[in-house]
């Protein structure tokens, strides 16, 4: 079984990368990444990179990498690259909102280039599935207030980002009943994890990222939202669901929620974080925090969400928050802190 991972060099892509091919040491996987593998990817894939065929190309421009990927060989997809435009701080200060700056693009890459990968996969004669990575974002910011949030209704994105991913698992589903295509659809949760770091598709961080960074630079955290909520699920808690949605044999289910399960505060991910490393923090105004969370935020796709599908289908549950945070942290120091002396320069939205 060969994986083909688009955006195999960024956050969670590469997470599932490295996950696959501990998992599977005979096989190799091909990464289509429209940049080459930066110096925290390298290092980061040092110890496996033998195993690694990367693609450097756009995922619109099909002429530039369907020639160098052998059709027979590729058994499975998984179709992590997207273009994710929230706002954020630049260096400068100055907020900057890539929604705005270049909608086109945001719609070019995340819709046209899903069409693109899917062309060429209902040409391929060995494929065993192809995964479409989505997000929570697709849901709206409402949901059942007594209950995780579940795969089935709620869908309302509001943003870009949001509509153009809906959007594709629109266009997977209806390709998977044209051409016969074994498709299915990840809507993920708010990920942390190695790997997590500012690209050129990418510039904003999940709470535990910030948390994380700012104590480990010895930075007070000035916290706009103790009880602020959100579901935050390591990077190789995805990783292990995909892998276990690429090996089943079948699938009862097109959509599955990948996450932890459960709302937990900020103020939980402080009191975790500072069981192995120094925390100072505070309660702080909106304009002076340096992570910033929204407390209304409780419900919908900032809440929990239901696991149920994979729990019960494919046995999958995520390791407990406590545990995955501080070997985080551990990672972090060994392979981040280590290298870099400049505390975090951005602030957080939740």
């Amino acid at each position: 079984m060969s994986v083909l991972i688009t955006g195999g060099n960024g956050f969670v892509m590469s997470n599932f990368a490295r996950h696959w091919i501990e998992s599977h040491p005979e096989e190799k996987v091909v990464i289509l990444d429209a940049a080459a593998p930066d110096q925290i990817a390298r290092r980061f894939f040092a110890s496996i990179a033998h195993q690694i065929r990367w693609v450097e190309a756009s995922i619109q421009e099909p002429e530039a990498w369907t020639s160098q990927i052998e059709q027979d060989e590729i058994t499975c997809i998984v179709h992590g690259a997207t273009l994710t435009p929230h706002p954020y701080k630049g260096e400068d200060g100055v907020i900057r909102d890539p929604e705005r700056d270049g909608p086109r693009r945001v719609l070019d890459v995340n819709v046209m280039g899903t069409v693109e990968i899917l062309e060429w996969a209902r040409k391929l004669k060995n494929l065993h599935r192809f995964l479409y990575v989505s997000t929570g974002s697709v849901y709206s910011d409402k949901g059942p207030t007594d209950a995780p949030l579940p795969e089935q209704g709620y869908v309302d994105p509001t943003t870009l980002y949001g509509i153009s991913k809906y959007c594709s698992e629109l266009v997977v589903r209806r390709y998977g009943q044209l051409f016969e295509l074994p498709v299915v659809v990840v809507r993920l949760s708010s990920v942390y994890g190695p790997m997590d770091r500012e690209t050129a598709s990418r510039h904003v961080h999940s709470v535990p990222w910030l948390i994380t960074h700012l104590a480990l630079h010895r930075e007070e955290l000035r916290i706009s939202a103790y009880d602020a909520v959100g579901d935050w699920i390591h990077a190789r808690d995805v990783a292990e669901a995909i892998t276990r949605l690429l090996h089943a044999p079948n699938l009862q289910y097109s959509t599955y929620n990948v996450a932890y399960g459960h709302a937990e505060t900020v103020r939980t991910l402080v009191e975790i974080a500072a069981e192995i490393i120094p925390v100072k923090h505070r309660l702080s105004s909106n304009k002076e925090a340096n992570v910033i969370c929204d407390p209304d935020r409780r419900h919908g796709q900032w809440g929990a969400y239901d696991i149920s599908r994979l729990r019960d289908e494919l046995n999958w549950k995520p390791l407990p928050l406590r545990q995955q945070m501080h070997d985080y942290i551990g990672w972090l120091r060994s392979n981040e802190v280590a290298q870099n002396a400049d505390a975090p320069k951005q602030s957080g939205v939740s």
